[in-house]
């Protein structure tokens, strides 16, 4: 009987061995979990052909930032009460989408458009696309679609933008110019400002970057009176209209100043651009040479002077790209007298002196690119 209980134990013990050794042997057959962080890698944020677009976009809008890759969730919300189940419907809709860019002002950050750069794929998409548009469009957006095969250039690009975001004259630029004109005894006019704000001037510009600055369209006849200014500046602008455009903004300029008033314009020398094909350039030229191919071309040789001027005349939206003789000649055209070659910065005027932006680009640079003139009304 002893024997028989031993036996049994006996049993039971290699039965209970037998179950822990097949427990060893499937938990040593099912695979292990796979370590996640050993099979993460890194992604490029866009491809090659949107980045060489996000170049493209920089450089045609300067005044506005571009974000890439911009999620849907960033861009919308929902509005007003729902059942989850609506809510999470709704939501479902958008929560994965992402915008190729998304341009913005430079101030507020507010959204100015959201912009897709379409490849042969989106032939297949039209309806997702439009949907994609539709959510854009009811939340308040613009959207701006753009072929890759097309190859929009960088004019082309800020053309879309210029029709479709500049504001018009408004009651905003009637009461900035009202304000101006009622706390000043010297009314200045600053035509083309960017982001140059010159203190006790009236600046003005096409895409106003602010609520300060005033909205003015130069191809068009001013928003003055005759003769409200003594003083008109207006640097690197004149350049980006034809040149029709600007003989009608110089006689606005010689309209609105007073009979003993002053205008200066600097605006790139054509001289200058034909100097860097010299064979007997300057360091400074050659410096210039290397820092603009370098800054503005990609893949251009650095001391390539034909890469340079090409870029120049097509670049940043420039239209006519004036001489000495030239703008001479208009801004007589125009009704200027005593028409005056200056250096940067200087001026017989102490209101006239320091005014253009040179911080914008490497020292003497600006020097080398400008050509100013002052003329005067009487």
């Amino acid at each position: 009987m002893q024997q028989q209980l031993l036996q049994q134990i006996a049993l039971f013990i290699a039965g209970l061995l037998f179950l822990l050794i097949l427990c060893g042997l499937i938990r040593a057959a099912r695979p292990k979990k796979p370590d996640f962080l050993s099979r993460l890698a890194a992604k490029k944020l866009m491809t090659d052909n949107e980045t060489e677009f996000f170049l493209r976009l920089t450089k045609a809008l300067p005044d506005y930032y571009v974000f890439p890759q911009v999620a849907f969730t960033a861009l919308l919300k929902t509005k007003g009460y729902m059942p989850f189940k609506d809510w999470s419907a709704l939501r479902n809709k958008f929560n994965r989408l992402v915008a190729d860019y998304v341009i913005c002002d430079r101030t507020a950050l507010q959204v100015e458009a959201v912009v897709e750069l379409d490849d042969s794929t989106h032939d297949r998409k039209k309806e997702k696309d439009a949907a994609r548009d539709a959510m854009l469009q009811a939340a308040g957006y613009r959207t701006e679609r753009f072929r890759l095969r097309i190859k929009s250039s960088e004019r082309e690009i800020a053309d879309i933008f210029a029709r479709k975001t500049s504001r018009s004259f408004g009651a905003l630029d009637r009461d900035i110019a009202e304000r101006y004109l009622a706390q000043t005894k010297e009314p200045k006019l600053h035509i083309g400002c960017g982001d140059n704000l010159l203190a006790g001037w009236l600046n003005a510009d096409y895409f106003p970057a602010s609520g300060d600055i005033m909205h003015i369209d130069a191809t068009q006849p001013f928003p003055f009176k005759d003769g409200t200014f003594d003083y008109i500046f207006s640097e690197h602008m004149i350049e980006h209209i034809s040149y029709n455009d600007g003989v009608k903004m110089l006689a606005e300029c010689r309209r609105t100043l007073k009979p003993s008033g002053t205008l200066r314009i600097s605006t790139p020398d054509l001289a200058f651009l034909l100097g860097l094909a010299r064979p007997d350039k300057s360091e400074l030229q050659r410096a210039y040479i290397k820092w603009a191919a370098r800054t503005f071309i990609a893949g251009a040789p650095e001391d390539n002077a034909a890469f340079v001027i090409n870029n120049f005349v097509r670049d940043w939206g420039h239209t006519f790209l004036y001489d000495e003789n030239t703008l001479r000649k208009a801004m007589t055209t125009a009704g200027f007298t005593k028409i005056t070659k200056r250096t940067l910065q200087e001026s017989e005027s102490p209101s006239l002196r320091n005014l253009e932006n040179e911080t914008r680009m490497p020292a003497g640079f600006l020097q080398l690119e400008t050509l100013t003139l002052e003329g005067r009304t009487g």
